[in-house]
């Protein structure tokens, strides 16, 4: 059992901002990395990454086992079609809503490292020209704006957890 001292009104990952509604998704949803229990950030849905060597871009190698959970009712919803894997696009797709000014991300600001993001927030570039993309269905590269941006921490936030676009 985890003390929740208050129900969640919203486990969107990417607008929840009462500390219980995160605490239900950092106990349910898994991102990129994660702290583990000594305060060190480690692998979770991603295998591995690498950085390059001007530190502006980091190459994510994504698991094939992780899976969305779904039950009946959401089955039905989704469709028999609908592929259980997740996948880099469920990143790319969360990091897209995590920025864009109408999804009203509590912790916006933090995504700012990412290229692009301040500029796709105010409104003066296309989502298209986040610094986020999957190069194919299990590598994902995000581009920072500055070397030694704390991205990494960033990633271990509600925000950054997978989104489906369906």
């Amino acid at each position: 059992a985890y003390p929740v001292a208050e129900d969640p009104e919203c486990l969107d990952p990417q607008i929840a901002s009462p500390s219980s509604a995160l605490a239900v998704i950092a106990n349910c949803m898994e991102g990129l990395v994660r702290y583990d229990a000594q305060g060190n950030i480690v692998n979770a849905v991603a295998q591995s990454y690498t950085v390059s060597p001007d530190g502006l871009t980091y190459v994510f190698k994504l698991s094939d086992k992780s899976h969305w959970y779904t039950f009946d009712t959401i089955d039905e919803l989704l469709g028999k079609d609908f592929d259980k894997t997740v996948t880099a696009n469920d990143f790319v797709f969360a990091l897209q809503r995590a920025v864009k000014k109408e999804t009203n991300c509590p912790t916006v600001k933090n995504f700012f490292v990412i290229k692009n993001a301040q500029a796709v927030n105010s409104g003066t570039k296309p989502i298209s020209e986040l610094g986020v993309r999957a190069t194919d269905n299990f590598t994902l590269e995000i581009s920072l704006e500055f070397a030694e941006a704390p991205l990494l921490d960033v990633l271990t936030t509600a925000p950054a957890m997978p989104c489906s676009e369906k």
